[in-house]
């Protein structure tokens, strides 16, 4: 049996990626960026209080003195109010990305060790096991479904509903925000590029087809395209079957 070597590129990446943030993010290093956010929110807060007070109080007659006194005392409040605001949102954002990176470095390892299993089942001609190794990359990559009639218990067509359906659902053209192919860093966030797609929006698609929208664990939707391709093929069947009931009127 040819020898098959052990491919941890996947967790090598996702690790590299989890220890940066880490490092990042670790003792005083974290407490400073915190901080530093909090005192960007707090400097935008007191701007924008003092200005919005110091207006009002020229609108209601004080003289300029007595509306920068007004606007310096409201700013001084919001950026006050905002600080502590501020450092504890950028820090819960700091402990989401690491968490968010942990899972990545887990779901990488079970990819790489699942391949490898596969590879070894393989050659020794265990082809049972084989499956099952292969069946944890289709679990996490996406794969074939299994799809044979026996194995189903089959509801009646569907019709016009999952026409209906589908016409819910916008097509667009876009691009993935310079945010979102940050985020991707540290979350999962699959098929994120610097590419133009042509697709659909997820709140729309879990509108009508809730089973096939799941939330990557950060807030962020995404769409299980397994699931929506079977419906994609519904969807084209029942138009095919319509067409044919049309030509035949003709």
């Amino acid at each position: 049996m040819g020898s098959v070597n052990y491919d941890s590129s996947r967790y090598d990446e996702a690790k590299n990626k989890y220890d940066e943030l880490a490092k990042k993010y670790s003792g005083i290093a974290g407490d400073k960026l915190a901080r530093s956010t909090g005192s960007n929110i707090a400097e935008t807060a007191g701007k924008s209080a003092v200005n919005t007070s110091t207006a009002a109080a020229r609108s209601a007659g004080l003289n300029k003195a007595q509306a920068a006194l007004a606007g310096m005392g409201a700013g001084s409040k919001a950026a006050s109010d905002n600080y502590s605001t501020g450092v504890n949102y950028a820090l819960n954002k700091q402990q989401n990305q690491l968490a968010n990176a942990q899972k990545n470095v887990e779901q990488a390892a079970a990819i790489d060790k699942a391949k490898y299993e596969g590879k070894i089942k393989s050659k020794t001609g265990d082809m049972g096991a084989a499956s099952g190794a292969l069946a944890g990359i289709a679990g996490l990559i996406g794969a074939a479904i299994a799809s044979d009639e026996e194995l189903k218990t089959i509801y009646p067509d569907m019709g016009d509903d999952i026409l209906n359906a589908f016409r819910n659902i916008r097509s667009v053209e876009f691009n993935y925000t310079p945010e979102a192919i940050e985020e991707a860093k540290t979350e999962i966030l699959p098929g994120v590029d610097n590419d133009e797609h042509i697709g659909v929006i997820a709140q729309d698609v879990e509108k009508v087809f809730p089973e096939t929208v799941e939330d990557n664990g950060s807030g962020h939707k995404l769409v299980d395209t397994k699931e929506l391709t079977m419906a994609n093929t519904a969807a084209i069947a029942e138009l095919a079957r319509q067409l044919k009931e049309l030509k035949e009127k003709v």
